[in-house]
């Protein structure tokens, strides 16, 4: 079976109008995953409190922007057919599609999903979230797609502060097949290969943050194995979200691209932050 998964273009930051968007401040009082910070406030407090911080912004597309994305459809690698209703008083009416075989993520679709599932919204909102303090990049959330290039530059300078945006990278889609990660053990070692540990979307996942928790219990594990006295590292999922995850994906398995949700976890009591 295969999957699939995009991300958004990326854009510069300095040809970007921030004058009239809304602006999304840090927190006032950072909340960690950790007790740490608590004991080492002068040493985090450079890059972790608000006066140290970038700013988020969002704005939204309009409809200008739908009619670009509804005319160019077809040519979206998510689509195998799409049938505009040509008789409608609305000319971008969509009356069916056929979507690829592979399964997309449910909580994060691509902007040409938004458009065919949620025919009702006049708009669709935009974070253009700063990559890194020291970095001139924009990661614009909520407008992941496959459209060609040039699509995605005219569609995308119709919504307000990107009139003349520059695109460093245009977004794109992959579609890939997984694991099934119901022949993993609980160290994310394979159950039919000794010595192949595996992690992140060939598991079946999808999320920057899923990758990573199985890249530390994988590498942590494969590093352990090397002992003669091995015994592998595993997170319960009565001890942290890791455990609920990694319990999730090999006793249950998964159809569509996997992300952990606190919804997901019979012990959240015990997981809550303060707990951490």
């Amino acid at each position: 079976k295969r999957l699939k998964t995009g991300t958004p273009p990326r854009f510069d930051m300095n040809s970007i109008d921030f004058t009239d968007l809304e602006i999304q401040l840090a927190d006032p009082n950072p909340t960690f995953l950790s007790q740490l910070p608590r004991d080492f406030n002068d040493y985090f407090k450079n890059s972790l409190y608000p006066e140290h911080q970038i700013p988020c912004h969002w704005t939204r597309t309009n409809e200008r922007t739908h009619e670009i994305i509804k005319k160019n459809l077809h040519l979206s690698a998510e689509f195998d057919e799409v049938q505009i209703n040509e008789g409608s008083a609305d000319k971008n009416d969509i009356v069916s599609f056929v979507r690829r075989l592979s399964t997309g993520p449910r909580y994060c679709p691509s902007i040409e999903s938004k458009l065919v599932k949620f025919v009702d919204k006049d708009s669709h909102l935009i974070w253009l979230e700063p990559e890194g303090i020291d970095s001139d990049v924009i990661y614009p959330n909520g407008i992941s797609n496959s459209l060609p290039p040039e699509v995605q530059l005219e569609a995308f300078r119709t919504i307000k502060g990107l009139e003349n945006v520059n695109m460093l990278r245009p977004g794109y889609a992959v579609e890939y097949y997984f694991c099934n990660p119901q022949q993993l053990t609980y160290g994310l070692e394979s159950s039919k290969i000794s010595g192949l540990f595996l992690a992140g979307q060939i598991n079946g996942t999808t999320g920057y943050e899923e990758a990573a928790a199985q890249g530390l219990i994988a590498g942590v594990n494969a590093a352990l194995s090397l002992s003669s006295s091995y015994s592998p590292f595993v997170i319960e999922r009565s001890e942290g979200y890791i455990g609920v995850m990694i319990d999730d994906l090999i006793t249950r398995g998964t159809i569509e691209p996997y992300r952990l949700f606190t919804s997901r976890a019979e012990f959240r009591l015990v997981l809550r932050i303060d707990n951490a």
